[in-house]
C-alpha cells in the first residue's frame, strides 16, 4: 500500500528523472539547480518545486483521488515560473498507468536526511493524473514569482477493511 511519503518521493523522482528539477532528499542542491522538495519551500535556490499531497476522496472499495499540490518559484521574468509549470504539466498531465519509482530508484539517502537512514519506500501505481487547477501567487519577499497547481491522482489505497 502506498503512503503519502511514497507518493511524494515517487513524484519528486519522476520530475528529477524528467530533467525538470533536482531532487535531493538531503536538501543540498548544486548551484543553479531547480530544487525539488516536499512540503516546505526552501530559501534557496531561487528556482524551486514543492510537492505536497492531500486526500480529495476515498471510497469504501479502496479507490482514492489524491491531490498533489505543486508550488513553484522562479526569479527573473514573470513568465519564468510559467515555463517551469509548463515543464511539470508536460510530465504529469494526462499520464496513465504510471508506476512511480520507490526509494530504491531515487538518489541515495543517508543519516540526517528528512526521511532518515534506512528508509524504504514502495513503488506507487497511479491509474491517471490530471491538472485540476493552476494559479499565480504573485511574488515572495525576495521578489521571486510564485505559482501553484493542483493535480488529481487516481490510485488504489486499500485498507484491511476494504472489500
Amino acid at each position: 500500500m502506498a503512503t503519502t511519503t511514497d507518493l511524494l518521493v515517487g513524484f519528486a523522482t519522476l520530475l528529477h528523472d524528467a530533467g525538470v528539477g533536482h531532487w535531493a532528499p538531503t536538501g543540498v542542491f548544486p548551484p543553479g539547480a531547480t530544487a525539488i522538495t516536499t512540503k516546505v519551500m526552501p530559501h534557496a535556490p531561487a528556482r524551486a518545486i514543492v510537492l505536497t499531497a492531500y486526500t480529495v476522496s476515498d471510497t469504501p472499495e479502496g479507490h482514492s483521488v489524491q491531490g498533489l499540490q505543486v508550488r513553484t518559484r522562479a526569479d527573473g521574468l514573470p513568465t519564468d515560473v510559467d515555463d517551469l509549470d509548463d515543464a511539470i504539466y508536460q510530465v504529469l498531465h494526462s499520464a496513465q498507468s504510471l508506476t512511480l519509482p520507490g526509494l530504491g530508484d531515487s538518489p541515495p539517502m543517508g543519516e540526517g536526511t528528512p526521511l532518515g537512514e534506512g528508509t524504504t519506500l514502495a513503488a506507487v501505481k497511479v491509474k491517471k493524473i490530471w491538472r485540476q487547477s493552476h494559479a499565480s501567487l504573485g511574488r515572495d519577499d525576495n521578489d521571486r514569482w510564485l505559482a501553484t497547481a493542483n493535480y488529481y491522482l487516481l490510485i488504489d489505497k486499500p485498507t484491511p477493511h476494504t472489500r
